[in-house]
């Protein structure tokens, strides 16, 4: 019997399992409450205990963190080089405003 939350009813196969109160089921449709069981002492919860070890070697996760790095500073240089790029579009836009306003001060 899979009972969980967002699972089907198996009551009436319409509505799905919401949380209910502590450790409660309570189905969308018909309100029928199931009550979880606590794990029982010593249960390793699906997981084999000589599992316990990384599947990848320290070579590998040297690797990989070595790809996020190298992703992130990548990132962080574009996030750089368009600021510089809005900053320089700025100061451009801010020289033209002052030889506009110069010139008209000529003017007068």
């Amino acid at each position: 019997m899979l009972v969980g939350v967002g699972k089907p009813c198996t009551h009436c196969v319409k509505g799905t399992y919401l949380r209910g109160g502590k450790g409660e089921l309570v189905c969308s449709a018909c309100s029928r409450r199931i009550v979880l069981e606590p794990p029982a002492r010593g249960s390793t919860n699906g997981r084999n205990p000589e599992q316990d070890q990384s599947l990848l070697s320290e070579d590998d996760v040297f690797a990989i963190v070595d790809a996020l790095t190298e992703q992130y500073l990548r990132a962080r240089g574009n996030v750089r080089r368009s600021k510089l790029d809005l900053t320089r579009r700025l100061n451009t836009e801010k020289a033209d405003y002052l030889d506009s306003l110069i010139a008209r001060i000529r003017r007068l």
